[in-house]
C-alpha cells in the first residue's frame, strides 16, 4: 500500500510538473498569413546573463522555396517587453528544409521571449 500511494504520488508530481512547461506555440506568433511554415523547436538559454532564443524553421511544402521574416521580442518578469522597434530578419526556407534562427536580447533582465513569424516582414499591430 505504501508503494501504491508512493507511485501515485510520484505520478500526480509528473503530471503538475509537465502542465507547466511552455509549448512552441505559447511561445511564436505568427503575423499576417503564413502557409507551409511552422516553427518545429524552439529553445533558450542564458549566456552570460544575455537571454538567447533559438528556433527551427520548417517550411512543409515540398518544392516551393519561401520567403520568411522573424524577430524575437524579450520580455522581463513582469511581461514588459524590453525590445523596443525590432526589426525583421529575413530568410528564405526551401521547400521540405529547415532553416535555424536565433536572436539574443540585449537586456539583462529579460526572462522571457517570443518569435515572431511573418511572410511579409510588416509591422502589423494584432490585436487578441
Amino acid at each position: 500500500m505504501i508503494i501504491k500511494n508512493i507511485l501515485y504520488s510520484s505520478i500526480l508530481l509528473t503530471l503538475i510538473g509537465c502542465s507547466s512547461i511552455p509549448t512552441i506555440k505559447s511561445k511564436t506568433d505568427i503575423i499576417g498569413s503564413v502557409k507551409d511554415i511552422e516553427v518545429t523547436d524552439l529553445r533558450s538559454k542564458k549566456v552570460n546573463g544575455i537571454l538567447k532564443a533559438q528556433g527551427i524553421i520548417t517550411n512543409t511544402s515540398s518544392d516551393t522555396p519561401q520567403d520568411v521574416f522573424y524577430r524575437c521580442h524579450f520580455y522581463d518578469v513582469d511581461k514588459f517587453d524590453l525590445s523596443g522597434d525590432v526589426q525583421w530578419i529575413s530568410i528564405q526556407v526551401y521547400g521540405g528544409q529547415s532553416q535555424s534562427v536565433e536572436c539574443n536580447s540585449e537586456n539583462k533582465n529579460a526572462v522571457d521571449f517570443k518569435l515572431e513569424i511573418s511572410s511579409s516582414g510588416q509591422s502589423l499591430k494584432v490585436y487578441k
